[in-house]
This record gives C-alpha cells, sequence and structure tokens, in this order.
C-alpha cells in the first residue's frame, strides 16, 4: 500500500519540545502503541534526531542542483504546510538519513531528546543548503514540519 493511503494522525506543532512530548506520549502509553508506516518508532525518532541534529553540525553531503535551485522557491511552503508522505532520498543522503537498521524505541527517543536539546541551546546555521538564508525560528518550523510528518504515523492502542 502507498505510504500516502496509510492511517496518519493530524498533527501540528508550534515547537520541538511539543514533538518530543507527543513521542513520550505515545510511547509510554499503558495500552502500547502501533506504527501505520514502513519504519519501526526507533527509526522514525533516530531519523528525526538526525535532521534536528543538521542545523548544528553542518550537512555531510551536498543537495541534487535541483534541489538547490528549487528549494528557495518552495521554503514558505515547507515551512507552513504540512510535508506529504512518500519523498525517497536517493544516494548517500539516502543512506545517511534513512534507516538502515532497527532501532529500539527508546534509543531512538533518547537520541531525539538530545538533539533537541542541541538544537535549542546551540547557534545553527545560517543557510540552509536547500533553502537559503534561515533563522532559527525558520529551522524549528521546518523540523516542526517534518515531526509532524513522521509522528503521524505513530498510534496510541487506544487510539479510535
Amino acid at each position: 500500500m502507498p505510504v500516502s493511503n496509510i492511517r496518519r494522525r493530524s498533527l501540528r506543532f508550534e515547537n520541538l519540545q511539543q514533538a518530543l512530548e507527543d513521542a513520550e506520549i505515545i510511547l509510554q502509553a499503558p495500552e502500547g502503541y502501533f506504527v501505520t508506516g514502513r519504519w519501526s518508532a526507533g527509526q522514525i525518532l533516530d531519523h528525526l534526531a538526525f535532521w534536528v541534529e543538521r542545523p548544528v553540525d553542518g550537512f555531510p553531503f551536498q543537495l541534487p542542483w535541483l534541489m538547490r535551485w528549487f528549494g528557495p522557491l518552495m521554503k514558505r511552503t515547507m515551512l507552513e504546510q504540512p510535508m506529504r508522505p512518500g519523498f525517497q532520498w536517493r544516494g548517500q543522503i539516502a543512506l545517511l538519513a534513512t534507516p538502515q537498521t532497527e532501532i529500539e524505541a527508546e534509543t531512538g527517543l533518547a537520541h531525539f531528546r538530545r538533539a533537541i536539546e542541541r538544537f535549542e541551546a546551540g547557534p545553527l546555521l545560517p543557510r540552509s543548503p536547500a533553502f537559503g538564508p534561515m533563522s532559527r525560528e525558520d529551522w524549528t518550523q521546518l523540523q516542526c514540519r517534518h515531526a509532524e510528518l513522521h509522528l503521524s504515523f505513530l498510534h496510541s492502542q487506544s487510539a479510535p
């Protein structure tokens, strides 16, 4: 089944603490949780942590020229509108940013928590390799849209 047809939760975060709290609530639900996408909860959280670390640590890859060219034109949309499921990285970026092995949910959650702490405490890159100049608020909103996408695949067992 295409990822776009899979049941997802509707989420909207204003900051990364809200995303972290959502993940903690789902993972700690007494009745348990389930995932409706292709990745496990640990893989989702580890993937989010990887991207939260990028404006802090830098980008160890170069984006395709088409993305660098169109990125600035798409910036406002990416910061304000929900991200759509189904995008897949290719090549070196896929190896770095896509889960390659299973990751325990608690390990992924701990990585996500540390990444957010570093993101909120430190200086951030002034430019995105895709979107050009970025303020702290821009980076935060981009990370929130990304977290909304991936955390939408995590569900509490008690969810309708």
